[in-house]
């Protein structure tokens, strides 16, 4: 006889499906609405094998450790107890309880975020002390952020909220209305284009008057944003860039990141331009410009300016004077290369003296240009090597023009030489 089944079977295995089916999803939204539970559990089998491994007298980092730095582990476990670094925490307590924001706009902050990001903790020099100084510092957490400011009595302020800070109180002895005068002594004057310790460079642009101990830094990273340079009867900002561009070229090896804020205004764009070298420049956001400068010391480089014009004013030998001064020695000498001729008015003992004093004066000029062609040619290969290293798009440009300055070089040297010869014309 078969047997007959119920119909209420099919039913109650169904209706235990669904209740199955609903408790499994219950337990999921619990699980991801409280993984705090299930951390917990595996901080606790964390600290059982800790404290097994204590029995076996096997050192064994304890669960915190295990939990912060174990990449094996679940991220949402990972559990430490590191404080928050005091330069941040400051940080974020000013800036939350204050209306003031930093000078800069978020754009051309982010320009020297960038780099923080890559070089930080680093030495970080900043020409300026301002509602910006804590984010700076912060940002370079646990490297080295130094103010000048040429107010002391903001800085006695400052100093009063955030003693954290370190900042000097600095001088500055020029005047907005000397930048066109600067311009030209940085531009002209061949202290200026030395590679030295500010400290002892004969330059007028030079600072000399920091402490000590910021001469003695290599500095990754300056900014210079001040001083006051809006007016005037303002300081401006010629000897800041100046120093900046100095300082970096004299570092012992490696590379400075240089930002000028507010070139918009002439002076910033100008002297930035003239003695940061514009074959470093890297980018510029809004009234922020930023360089890369190397080290001269470590390698050679490019003048104190690697501009057209400067080059041209190295090559500046005055040919004319050298054709004009062998030309007069050759009528003084009657044309005979031998010696002058006087005639009989004049006694041989006195045309020895007289010959031997135009001889020496005639060998010293000539000693004198031949320095000046020298250190042409010795400052166009030093500036060939520094084009070579530059980024392709600038250093085509470069190095052909520097072609055009060796090809007149040369012709230079072939007319003096060709001007000295015994048989010249």
């Amino acid at each position: 006889m078969r047997s007959k089944t119920s119909p209420y079977s099919s039913i109650n295995i169904k209706f235990i499906l669904i209740c199955a089916f609903f408790l499994l999803l219950l337990i999921f939204i619990l699980i991801t609405n409280n993984p705090s539970s299930f951390s917990s559990q595996q901080t606790t089998e964390i600290h059982m094998i800790s404290n097994s491994s204590e029995s076996t007298k096997e050192p064994v980092p304890d669960s915190a450790t295990v939990l912060a730095c174990d990449p094996s582990l679940d991220p949402l476990t990972i559990q430490t107890c590191n404080k928050i670094p005091p330069s941040l925490a400051h940080a974020l307590v000013h800036y939350a309880t204050t209306n003031i924001t930093p000078q800069q706009t978020l754009k051309e902050i982010s320009v020297s975020l960038g780099v923080l990001e890559k070089k930080s903790p680093c030495n970080f020099l900043v020409f300026g002390l301002g509602h910006d100084s804590l984010m700076w510092t912060a940002l370079n957490h646990g490297g080295r952020t130094v103010f000048l400011e040429e107010d002391k009595s903001w800085i006695e302020l400052i100093q009063a909220k955030l003693p954290a800070l370190e900042s000097y109180h600095v001088e500055y002895n020029t005047k907005l209305t000397q930048a066109d005068e600067l311009m030209e002594i940085g531009m002209g004057e061949e202290d200026c284009k030395l590679v030295s310790d500010p400290r002892f460079s004969k330059c007028q642009l030079s600072l000399k008057g920091f402490p000590s101990e910021i001469y003695d830094t290599e500095w990754d990273l300056i900014m210079v944003d001040a001083p006051t340079g809006y007016f005037e009867g303002a300081p401006g900002r010629m000897s800041a860039i100046y120093t900046a561009g100095l300082m970096a070229r004299n570092r012992e090896n490696g590379e400075t990141d240089v930002f000028v804020h507010d070139v918009d205004r002439k002076v910033e764009d100008q002297f930035s331009n003239a003695f940061l070298c514009q074959g470093y420049f890297r980018e510029q956001e809004g009234r922020i410009r930023h360089f890369t400068i190397p080290s001269h010391r470590a390698r050679l480089g490019c003048s104190t300016v690697l501009l057209p014009a400067k080059v041209v004013q190295a090559l500046n030998l005055n040919f004319e004077d050298i054709h004009s001064h062998v030309q007069a020695q050759q009528r003084f000498n009657g044309g005979t290369g031998i010696g002058p001729n006087y005639g009989s008015s004049v006694s041989d003992e006195q045309k020895s003296q007289i010959y031997k004093f135009h001889r020496d004066e005639k060998k010293e000029k000539v000693l004198e240009k031949k320095s000046r062609l020298d250190d042409a040619e010795v400052l166009i290969r030093k500036m060939d090597l520094e084009a070579r290293s530059l980024q392709p798009s600038v250093k085509v440009m470069l190095l052909a023009k520097l072609r055009g300055y060796k090809s007149d070089l040369n012709q230079l040297k072939r007319e003096f030489k060709r001007l000295l010869s015994p048989d010249a014309n």
